[in-house]
């Protein structure tokens, strides 16, 4: 499996879209503390950013499981710093791409069109984030930015 693959991007994205799902239900479902943490509990866009968060970090150990043996023969430390610091960045990003068109038309008057442009956002803002991500690779991650991160 190569990471960099169009392909691979793409269908990377749309489990992180089905993760960021079922952890904005994941309370509705099962209301105790434990999901709390990492479920939505209301529709303020921080939990949005929590759940986007979450679902990026179930992402990353879900591939470190599947994929142990080619990112051991790539560089593990480079692959969790990376996913690290992507989760850290993705909020952010989500943020912007949602807010693009309530900030210049206002709100979006219909339902269900508010329901469909909050998908494409979030999977927009995960193909953005895969994308830096590949950069995000290649930098050498001294002490103090682990530390950071």
């Amino acid at each position: 499996m190569d990471f960099n693959n169009k392909a691979y991007l793409l269908i990377r994205s749309f489990v992180y879209l089905c993760i960021f799902d079922f952890l904005h239900y994941c309370y509705d479902w099962f209301p105790n503390v434990f999901v709390q943490i990492f479920s939505g509990i209301n529709e303020f866009f921080f939990q949005h950013r929590k759940i986007g968060y979450y679902s990026y970090i179930n992402l990353t150990i879900g591939e470190l499981i599947i994929f142990r043996k080619k990112i051991a023969e790539e560089n593990k430390e480079k692959f969790i710093y990376s996913h690290l610091l992507s989760a850290i960045i993705l909020p952010m990003i989500v943020f912007i791409i949602w807010y693009i068109i309530p900030a210049i038309y206002g709100q979006i008057p219909v339902f269900w069109i508010e329901v469909v442009y909050s998908i494409l956002a979030c999977y927009i803002s995960i193909l953005f984030v895969c994308i830096i991500m590949q950069y995000l690779k290649e930098i050498e991650y001294r002490m103090p930015l682990k530390v950071i991160i």
